[in-house]
């Protein structure tokens, strides 16, 4: 399996962070790989620094966000996003370097949640800056009520 770093997914995720309630995640604290020659079936991966590893190297929390490129460069752009904000959704409130599972007491990162959050980055990306009418129309306190942020 090869790997390499991936500009374009980066320039997607900060383009993603934005435009989304995603306030907690810090954009220079996650690095983007793009593999070559993997067998899973996933679009994309969400790797974490664990607090051992963190205080063992006296190392900030970090984050990579891996795309496995032969499936994940097929999809189309709004899927990439889609997939994007998926892997996002995987990072706790407290940018502590742990994962949010999939399910949880509280919360879901399914298709429904995510494309809530797509539908969100839409409304957003209307204009390059969101303007006064589309922030009141999803101000992002109530879009993080709704999706159990």
């Amino acid at each position: 399996m090869d790997v390499e770093p991936a500009p374009d997914i980066k320039k997607i995720m900060r383009h993603v962070l934005t435009r989304t309630p995603f306030d907690h995640v810090k954009a220079s604290q996650i690095t983007c790989m793009r593999s070559k020659g993997a067998k899973s079936r996933a679009y994309a991966r969400i790797w974490s620094f664990p607090k051992i590893w963190q205080k063992a190297l006296s190392h900030p929390p970090h984050y990579i966000i891996e795309v496995l490129a032969h499936h994940f460069d097929k999809l189309s752009d709004d899927d990439k996003i889609r997939t994007v904000i998926h892997e996002l959704m995987h990072i706790p409130k407290n940018f502590s370097g742990a994962l949010v599972p999939h399910r949880g007491r509280y919360h879901r990162i399914d298709r429904k949640t995510v494309e809530k959050m797509f539908q969100v980055y839409c409304a957003n990306s209307k204009s390059q800056a969101p303007s006064i009418k589309q922030t009141k129309k999803f101000p992002m306190s109530n879009v993080q009520n709704f999706l159990n942020f």
